[in-house]
């Protein structure tokens, strides 16, 4: 193509033209060429184009595509754009596998677009046919607006009708004789961000006769109705982008950035319908003890049962069996005490006694003569009298 352009592969096919993944041989790069047929003795239908493509060329913004080169085929009379090639999916093709994304990604996508939109207005360009498929989400996130500048082609070359577009996201102004303007492309924004937000346009009819119509005296219902969730702010911004007067659209696609971003960076307020996270959330409720009006929400932790054990009967008041398992208890110092003279000829300090094996159960089903051989392997000394049934204390 032009001597310098090697198509690849096939791409796709739209309806205005086809996208071919084609190899500039001069640099050695991956570019996109998208071929537009064209009658070879329309002079002035190429030279529109020329136009058209000259003036969005000259677009040096990050959510616009770059067009490297345009020409026409000699042979065939085939007019083309040579562009940067993006990887990624349009926004048709995201809504069509994934379904409609979370409101914020939404919300984040709308206004990208609009971003580009102000870039493109700003130099005197309107698109006329913005819509999903024209909007190419890359794999980093960023939005970029295609074909710029094709529309208007399009349009002079069908002779039998000026309404070019596709008519799901059409301006009511165009199916008159009023001129496409900026406000033109933010209701088919409108269009497109009520696609995202729903899943589906904001009008549904199958013959293009009822789409019209639709268009141009129907009122759409907000997508909070059927979307939860939806900011009422954004209903409103939606509904604003799609007035049927141009006059009572906002007035800037500046304007419409600027109060997505707000939408974006607002803090959630309390309540249904003011959440742009639009994340799935659920409420965990956890038990709670002694909880009643007023009563401060504090969860109980439950201890684990192989870290915490109660205490047994018999056990040791110096050296209890209760607690960590696993952590060993280190004694207090050796505290004396004292028995009735009669009972014990030594003081011997206390030691730790060593854990006892449950042979019989818990303590209180060991026998006591048992009882009473394990009190004697455990304490230094010598007793003249057994301590009382059920106590661990030494002698003194």
């Amino acid at each position: 193509m032009g001597g310098r352009y090697e198509l690849v592969a096939f791409v796709g096919r739209g309806g205005m033209g086809e996208v071919w993944e084609g190899r500039d041989r001069v640099i050695e790069r991956r570019v996109a060429v998208k071929l537009l047929p064209h009658d070879r003795r329309d002079a002035s239908g190429a030279k529109l184009f020329f136009r058209e493509a000259r003036t969005a060329g000259r677009l040096n913004h990050a959510g616009v595509v770059t067009v490297f080169d345009l020409g026409q085929n000699p042979d065939d009379g085939t007019l083309y754009l040579v562009m940067e090639f993006l990887t990624g999916r349009d926004l048709d093709t995201v809504l069509r596998e994934d379904g409609a994304p979370q409101v914020a990604t939404a919300v984040d996508w709308a206004a990208q677009t609009a971003e580009a939109l102000k870039a493109a207005h700003a130099a005197g360009i309107v698109h006329r046919d913005l819509k999903p498929a024209n909007l190419m989400l890359a794999p980093d996130g960023r939005i970029k607006i295609l074909d710029f500048g094709i529309a208007r082609y399009i349009a002079s070359t069908h002779k039998s009708s000026k309404v070019i577009g596709t008519l799901a996201y059409m301006p009511p102004e165009r199916f008159g004789d009023l001129p496409a303007e900026s406000r033109s492309d933010l209701y088919s924004l409108g269009c497109v961000l009520h696609e995202l937000l729903t899943g589906s346009t904001p009008f549904q009819a199958a013959e293009p006769v009822a789409m019209m119509a639709a268009h141009l005296n129907t009122t759409t219902e907000p997508p909070g109705r059927a979307r939860p969730g939806v900011p009422a702010a954004l209903d409103d911004l939606v509904m604003a982008l799609l007035a049927k007067d141009p006059g009572d659209r906002p007035s800037s696609a500046a304007e419409v950035r600027d109060r997505l971003r707000e939408l974006s960076a607002a803090p959630p307020a309390s309540g249904a319908g003011s959440d742009l996270s639009g994340a799935d959330t659920k409420t965990v409720t956890t038990p709670l003890t002694g909880a009643g009006p007023g009563a401060a929400q504090t969860p109980v932790p439950v201890p684990d049962r192989a870290q915490a054990r109660p205490c047994r009967r018999g056990a040791s008041a110096v050296a209890p069996r209760c607690g960590s398992a696993s952590a060993p208890v280190s004694p207090p110092p050796s505290v004396p005490v004292s028995l009735p003279p009669s009972t014990c000829s030594t003081t011997t300090p206390l030691t730790t006694r060593p854990p006892r094996p449950q042979t019989h159960g818990s303590g209180g089903d060991t026998p006591p003569e048992m009882r009473s051989r394990r009190r004697r392997r455990w304490l230094t000394g010598s007793c003249t009298s057994a301590a009382p049934t059920g106590a661990c204390t030494p002698c003194t």
